[in-house]
């Protein structure tokens, strides 16, 4: 197993296991801020094919992505 995979692997049950107690976005994107690094790491560093075949396989990490995606876009449109 791959080293990104191991560290999506992560984030997908830390996310899975915050989404099991209904956490809100907004307190989970706070309980992941040092998930943050690592994951900018980990999209930088996979090719874009392998990402999306990840984020089939590890639909927590994919939700924190589209999270972490959401967030940028929000913050975009604000300074605009």
């Amino acid at each position: 197993m791959r080293n990104d995979e191991k560290k999506i692997m992560a984030i997908d049950a830390k996310v899975k296991a915050l989404r099991a107690k209904n956490t809100d976005d907004m307190i989970l994107l706070t309980e992941m801020i040092d998930e943050m690094l690592i994951f900018r790491e980990t999209m930088k560093n996979t090719k874009p094919e392998q990402l999306n075949a990840y984020c089939q396989k590890y639909t927590n990490f994919f939700y924190f992505a589209k999270l972490l995606d959401n967030l940028a876009d929000k913050l975009a449109s604000a300074k605009a």
